[in-house]
């Protein structure tokens, strides 16, 4: 993603406001030389849990890849 795409996926991300996803930031990888969306995520089956142990690091390359974990995730979200 370039750098406006990634900012509007992250602030998209928090805006939603989810309990088992944050956004931790927007990185530049050399590597591949794009912008990812740092997050922190807790999968389904650990439960409401504070810890920061029980959260995970994941790096959103693409909006495809955020749309595949909302879907994994049940959607988090409610359709009209």
């Amino acid at each position: 993603m370039d750098k406006d795409e990634a900012e509007r996926l992250a602030r998209a991300i928090r805006m939603v406001q989810m309990d088992w996803i944050r956004v931790s930031a927007v990185a530049y990888n050399p590597t591949t030389d794009t912008y990812e969306v740092q997050c922190e995520y807790q999968q389904e089956d650990q439960g409401p849990t504070l810890s920061r142990e029980s959260w995970t690091t994941l790096q959103i390359k693409s909006p495809r890849q955020w749309i595949d974990i909302l879907t994994q995730h049940g959607g988090g979200l409610e359709l009209p």
